[in-house]
């Protein structure tokens, strides 16, 4: 009994022994080497030019001999040189290793510690501090983009652990997606049912970067993009921003800088049919749309749904510094300048600027362009050639038609009298809105057409001859007559009977007398003090009446007796009459 108490009481000391055996001998035993863990690729699926994000996790062997971690790829995966990936020329380990890169050079050979693996390239991430024997694992991350001609497909990077020989090996894959033709950006989560679908304050901004030449991003309904980024198109692509579902594209929260959408490459960029609104919460953008790359081309059209509130000290809704902007079919409003270049070249027409915050709507300081045929509302244009803003409609665009050759619009058409050279507009202003307010003067008559105008649209440009169909209603006694405008200066004040002029009696078929005939210009009429051409503003009036006056007045001028006693006589006859006519009634 006593030993068996005396051995219980010796057993907890044992105990202790045997562990302490235990420890000093596994603290002299080397520590088995540990590897490469794992391997994560973000995002696992990709559109070429964009950047992927690899994350190696590995444990780091209890030794002092340097740790590479080598990483391969195969060159039907990737036939590019490492150079073409963007990496960095070095890691920072999560526990504090240095890892300097060494690029391979050569298809097949090694990098610093790499040996060559088949027909793979090397890379190679070689630690310079080797100072960590802790049992826990580290990792590092590094960016690296997928080259833009990447074929789509599964693509593997493998990674490789030598110490130096080979510890572990451990492969990570991806998905490049094929470049799109059609992407939809939208704040609603699936676009409408429509994909691709990218959301986000910098989905523009990535669909431009993932889009294919020659395709289409589609605004649908809202999109709020984030307010200090620039959606931007690079390089050589020619890329259409257009909308379905009443598409806006507004600023998100926070501070808003720089241009909305910027063109900085030799391609063409489109823009149609969306509405863009610059109103921050914070800041200012200094432009909706600009265009800035010396070789490329930015359209704007057909925006009638209007480009608004870019408001900030000397922004501008559409700003050129170079290159080319053709601006038509636009409607702008509370911008504090509608157009702004300060080089390159800019063509606008068929535009509506119906309020703008500076006096003027359009300003350069880069070149003398062709900006006319505009409604400016009551704002002026600065910079441009001076007969820009003379051939200004009057009145807001309604529809309009841009072309070379023969154009028809309603019941207008442009026809080919002589070789035309260039492009040329013929806009419908509607018939209810008059030019500067002047439609109603004596001598234009009964109005049965809509209100035209016609200009050239770059400085090439050569005018043709316009002919309109009027309604379908009976000529009045002098038939249906063309009227133009040929000196906006003289339809101010609105009653100016200068303003429009008779077209009848200036060429054959000016005038016409038949029911619904059609009235033609003899050519066009050029301001002489430019040479881009206008044919002016235009309507057929129906002639009711061509001795028509409102009043007739008798002149009695001193002497003229003879008349003055006859009118005496007249009313004393017609006096004599009354009390007679009464009497016998009374």
């Amino acid at each position: 009994m006593k030993k068996i108490k005396l051995l219980r009481l010796f057993m907890p000391f044992q105990l202790l022994a045997l562990l302490a055996v235990v420890g000093w001998a596994a603290a002299q035993a080397p520590e088995a080497p540990e590897a490469v863990t794992g391997v994560t690729i973000t995002p696992s699926s990709v559109v070429a030019g964009n950047s992927i994000t690899v994350n190696v996790n590995f444990t780091v062997p209890d030794t002092t001999i340097a740790n590479t971690i080598c990483l391969y790829y195969l060159n039907t995966h990737f036939p590019f040189a490492p150079s073409v990936f963007g990496l960095p020329s070095s890691v920072t380990s999560t526990l504090g290793d240095l890892y300097t890169l060494t690029l391979g050079t050569t298809l097949g050979g090694g990098a610093g510690a790499c040996p060559g693996v088949g027909v793979r390239w090397a890379v190679a991430f070689s630690i310079s501090d080797p100072d960590d024997f802790a049992d826990g694992g580290d990792d590092f991350s590094f960016t690296m983009t997928v080259p833009l001609t990447t074929t789509p497909g599964s693509k593997t990077l493998t990674f490789r652990q030598y110490n130096p020989t080979l510890l572990n090996t451990l492969n990570g894959s991806f998905t490049v997606l094929p470049t799109p033709s059609t992407i939809y950006v939208s704040n609603t989560a699936g676009c409408g049912s429509n994909s691709p679908c990218y959301t986000g304050p910098t989905a523009l901004a990535q669909a431009l970067t993932d889009i294919s030449s020659g395709g289409t991003i589609f605004i649908y309904s809202t999109f709020s993009q984030g307010a200090g980024v620039t959606a931007q198109l690079t390089g050589s692509k020619s890329v259409t921003i257009s909308g379905i579902n009443t598409p806006l594209i507004e600023n998100g929260g926070g501070t808003c800088t720089g241009a909305m959408i910027e063109n900085a490459g030799s391609g063409t960029l489109e823009f149609t049919t969306v509405s863009l609104n610059g109103t921050c919460a914070a800041g200012a953008r200094t432009a909706g749309i600009l265009q800035s790359a010396a070789t490329g081309t930015t359209i704007v059209r057909d925006s009638f749904n209007t480009i608004s509130n870019f408001t900030g000290s000397g922004a501008a809704a559409l700003r050129v510094t170079d290159g080319t902007l053709i601006v038509h079919g636009n409607s702008f409003q509370n911008n504090r300048r509608a157009l702004h270049q300060t080089s390159g070249t800019l063509y606008a027409f068929a535009n509506n600027v119906n309020s703008n915050i500076e006096a003027n709507a359009a300003s350069s300081s880069g070149g003398l362009n062709n900006v006319s045929c505009n409604y400016w509302g009551a704002s002026t244009i600065s910079g441009f050639n001076p007969q820009d803003f003379a051939e200004r409609l009057g009145a807001p665009v309604v529809n309009y038609i841009e072309g070379t050759g023969a154009l028809t619009l309603g019941n207008a058409s442009l026809t080919v009298t002589t070789p035309i050279t260039g492009t040329q507009v013929l806009i419908n202003m509607g018939r209810t809105n008059h030019p500067f307010n002047n439609g109603t003067v004596i001598g234009l008559g009964a109005r049965v057409s809509d209100y035209f105008a016609v200009c050239g649209t770059r400085t090439t440009a050569t005018g043709g001859a316009i002919t309109i169909i009027g309604d379908s209603v009976a000529p009045g006694p002098n038939g249906f007559h063309l009227h133009a405008i040929e000196d906006v200066t003289q339809c101010s004040p609105s009653t100016n009977t200068a303003c429009w002029d008779d077209l009848s009696g200036g060429a054959p078929g000016s005038s016409c007398f038949t029911t619904g005939c059609s009235v033609s210009s003899f050519g066009a009429i050029i301001p002489p003090s430019t040479s881009m051409p206008r044919d002016g503003h235009y309507v057929v009036g129906n002639e009711m009446d061509p001795t028509a006056v409102n009043l007739l007045t008798v002149t009695l001028q001193g002497g003229n007796t003879a008349v003055w006693s006859a009118s005496l006589l007249m009313a004393l006859l017609l006096g004599i009459t009354f009390v007679v006519l009464r009497r016998r009634r009374a």
